[in-house]
């Protein structure tokens, strides 16, 4: 498979990695699924806090044949603050051990929504943490994520991380294609390593799969992290990888228009307007109405899905918390009662 550098650093990664949704399944399941990425050559794994004991325990053995990545949400929020160089220490401690290892390649700060958020990284000394453990040969790369273009430049004009991690795919391009965020442009220049999270749109681009990841690996990126379930969705990613040839402009015109019934809007499942006063699941509820919209089953998905959700629109109070933290302007107000209709009927 096809590798590149990743930004600035000393690490040549694969094209396509393993992502972290399917890596949160029990252990008997993840133990052929890691071992199957390591045979095939898709050995950069990313993941979330509580998978990272199960991964671990995987990893035994074999820790020097793969590259993993791993992050922490900080928060100026009193009931989850983690901003002190302290806190993020002790985070930093907890993974290398849950990991069963002495260091790790990149470590990230995820979730990066604004620029109070990066101000808040820098002032409140999570910043001077992750050095120091960088220093200290703990952390080997420090990285970032958000959803939000401007506040990630922001975040990268000072020199301070290695790589980014953002969503793209043909349904959402701006990071890629939009001259007025133009992210792409600016890690180009200063060498920073660009990784990729819903390529496939959260499971809305799955119609070709091949044309989804050759579209985003068109584009100066590193790579992307596909989630795989199975060590069958694994190789189809992998076989896409040592495939692939770029797209001519052409090609990604055509296929961006052949999606465009898709439309928009849609929700991206950052979970940046939670919580809700409410105490509405908005992501759940959202994401279960566009399924029914999109696949026609609305009956299947009442029964099943949204029926055991908590629909209720009267709960709003029209604080609108949810639209201004609301990464892509949607209307999350109106596209909750919208989905109304989805909930088990009286």
């Amino acid at each position: 498979m096809l590798r590149r550098r990743l930004g600035r650093t000393d690490l040549e990664v694969p094209i396509i990695g393993l992502g972290g949704v399917g890596l949160g399944q029990p252990l008997e399941a993840i133990t052929p699924l890691i071992n199957r990425a390591r045979e095939r050559g898709a050995n950069f794994l990313h993941m979330y806090e509580s998978q990272e004991e199960n991964i671990g325990r995987v990893l035994a053995g074999q820790r020097q044949e793969f590259i993993l990545s791993a992050h922490v949400d900080v928060s100026a929020d009193p009931k989850m603050k983690m901003g002190t160089a302290d806190e993020i220490m002790g985070r930093i401690e907890t993974c290398l051990r849950n990991l069963q290892t002495d260091s790790i390649e990149l470590f990230q700060f995820h979730a990066v929504m604004d620029s109070d958020a990066m101000d808040f990284i820098r002032a409140g000394g999570a910043l001077e943490g992750i050095k120091k453990a960088k220093e200290q040969g703990k952390v080997q790369h420090i990285g970032i994520t958000g959803h939000n273009s401007p506040a990630l430049v922001y975040a990268l004009k000072e020199d301070d991380f290695d790589t980014v991690m953002v969503p793209f795919n043909v349904m959402r391009r701006d990071f890629g294609e939009d001259p007025s965020y133009g992210l792409f442009s600016f890690t180009r220049r200063k060498d920073i390593g660009v990784i990729i999270m819903k390529p496939i749109a959260s499971g809305r681009v799955t119609q070709n799969l091949s044309a989804a990841l050759k579209f985003i690996l068109s584009h100066d990126v590193t790579l992307t992290i596909p989630g795989a379930g199975t060590t069958e969705q694994l190789d189809a990613n992998v076989d896409i990888a040592e495939e692939f040839t770029a797209m001519s402009e052409e090609e990604r015109k055509a296929y961006t228009e052949e999606l465009f019934f898709l439309g928009e809007p849609y929700c991206r499942q950052c979970q940046y307007c939670l919580p809700c006063p409410g105490e509405m699941d908005i992501p759940a509820i959202l994401k279960m109405g566009r399924t029914c919209d999109f696949f026609g089953l609305k009956e299947w998905i009442r029964a099943q899905e949204v029926g055991t959700l908590e629909v209720h629109p009267e709960r709003c109070d029209g604080c609108n918390f949810c639209e201004s933290r609301c990464p892509y302007d949607l209307p999350v107000r109106q596209m909750v009662r919208d989905a109304q209709q989805y909930s088990q009927q009286a």
